[in-house]
C-alpha cells in the first residue's frame, strides 16, 4: 500500500487515525497522503493536525509524492492549503510544507513564504522555508534576497540564524547575477562556517561551476588523471585527501586509492591557500622515511604495514593537527575553481 495505494485504501485506512501507536497513525497518514483524493481531504487534515508531528510529517511526504504525478492531488492540496501553511511555523515540519505548498500553487505559496512574518531575522524556520524556495528553483526577486541578507549582516548569527544566511546566499548565487558575485566571495571569508560553506556554494551557482567535482570525475574515467589540468589535479587531489583524512585519518588515506596522489596534494594544498593542511601532510609522508610512501597502492599499503606495526597510533597526532586547522577545505576549493574557473564549467 504505502508505494502506490489504490483510491480505495484510503476509507480503510482513515480509521487507524485513531489508533492510540503513533507510528501506526503515520503509516496511515502515509498512504493517505499517497492517495490526495478530495474525498479523504478531511482525513489528511485530521493527520496534517495530529499532536505528534511524525504523523504529520509523513503525511506531509505522502502528499509531496502524489503532487508529482496526479492532478487530483493538487485539488486535494488546493482543500489543505491552511492547514499545510499552519505547519510552516513548525520547525519539524517546515521544509516539507513549504515544498507541498509550492507544488500545490508556486503563486500562492510564494506570497506566503516571502512575507515579511516569514522571512525575519527573528524567524526560527526561515533556513527552511529559504532551502525549500531553492530546491523547488522559485525565482525570488533578487531586492528580497538582498535585504534578508542585509538584515542578518545587522546580527550576530547563530544558530538558526546563521542556516537562514547560508542559504539566502546559496539562493542568491542560483540567479546568476555579476554583481552579486563579489558580495558572495566576501561572504567566503566570514568567520561562522556554516555562512562561508553557503557562500562558497553561492559563488559556485553565479558562475555556474556547481558540480564541479561530478565533471572532474566523469573527465578522470573517460580520459583518466593525465588527462587534467593543473588546475583540475590540484583539486582531485585535495578533494581526495580531504575525504579520506577527515573520514578515517591519514592512515585510511595512505592504504587507500587517494594517497596514490599524495604528491600532487603537497602541492596543491599550497596552491588553494592552506599551508597548515600542507605542512601536516608533509609531516605525514615525512614519517615514512626514505623512500618516501609509493604511489602505487600494494607498495605503499606495505611501506604503511611495517610503519603501523612499529607504532600503530603514529599519525593520530597528525590527523589531530589537520581536523584543527583553521580553514575550510570547501570554502578554500571553491575560491580556487572560481579563480580558474574556465577549467571547471
Amino acid at each position: 500500500l504505502s508505494d502506490s495505494p489504490p483510491r480505495e485504501a484510503g476509507q480503510a485506512v482513515s480509521a487507524f487515525l485513531d489508533h492510540p501507536d503513533e507510528r501506526i497513525r503515520a503509516d496511515a497518514a502515509g498512504i493517505l497522503g499517497r492517495v490526495a483524493e478530495i474525498e479523504y481531504a478531511w482525513a489528511i487534515q485530521r493527520s496534517l493536525v495530529d499532536t505528534e508531528r511524525s504523523v504529520a510529517s509523513r503525511s506531509l511526504t505522502g502528499l509531496s509524492l502524489a503532487l508529482e504525478h496526479s492532478s487530483e492531488a493538487v485539488e486535494c492540496g488546493q482543500a489543505l492549503f491552511a492547514d499545510i501553511q499552519a505547519l510552516i511555523t513548525d520547525r519539524e515540519c517546515a521544509e516539507d510544507a513549504a515544498k507541498v505548498l509550492l507544488k500545490v500553487d508556486k503563486q500562492r505559496a510564494g506570497t506566503v513564504l516571502l512575507s515579511d512574518s516569514m522571512l525575519s531575522v527573528e524567524s526560527a524556520v526561515a533556513h527552511h522555508i529559504l532551502r525549500a524556495l531553492s530546491d523547488v528553483q522559485i525565482n525570488v526577486p533578487r531586492e528580497r534576497i538582498l535585504r534578508f541578507i542585509e538584515q542578518f549582516q545587522a546580527t550576530e548569527l547563530t544558530y538558526p540564524q546563521d542556516c537562514a544566511m547560508a542559504e539566502a546566499l546559496k539562493l542568491l548565487g542560483q540567479r546568476r547575477n555579476r554583481e552579486d558575485r563579489p558580495l558572495l566571495e566576501e561572504m567566503t571569508f566570514h568567520p561562522v562556517e556554516r555562512v562561508s560553506k553557503g557562500a562558497a556554494q553561492g559563488l559556485l551557482l553565479s558562475l555556474g561551476a556547481d558540480g564541479y567535482m561530478e565533471r572532474i570525475w566523469k573527465r578522470e574515467e573517460h580520459s583518466g588523471c593525465d588527462s587534467f589540468s593543473v588546475p583540475q589535479r590540484h583539486v582531485h587531489a585535495v578533494f581526495l585527501c580531504d575525504m579520506d583524512v577527515t573520514n578515517g585519518g591519514f592512515s585510511q588515506y595512505f592504504v587507500n586509492t587517494s594517497g596514490d596522489y599524495w604528491p600532487a596534494a603537497v602541492v596543491a594544498f599550497e596552491a588553494i591557500g592552506s599551508l597548515a593542511r600542507q605542512k601536516v601532510e608533509q609531516d605525514a609522508v615525512a614519517l615514512f622515511g626514505v623512500p618516501s610512501p609509493s604511489t602505487d597502492r600494494t607498495a605503499r599499503q606495505k611501506q604503511l604495514s611495517k610503519l603501523i606495526r612499529r607504532d600503530e597510533d603514529c599519525f593520530e597526532p597528525l590527523d589531530e593537527r589537520y581536523f584543527a586547522a583553521g580553514d575550510v577545505v570547501e570554502v578554500l576549493l571553491a575560491r580556487y575553481v572560481a579563480g580558474n574557473i574556465e577549467e571547471f564549467r
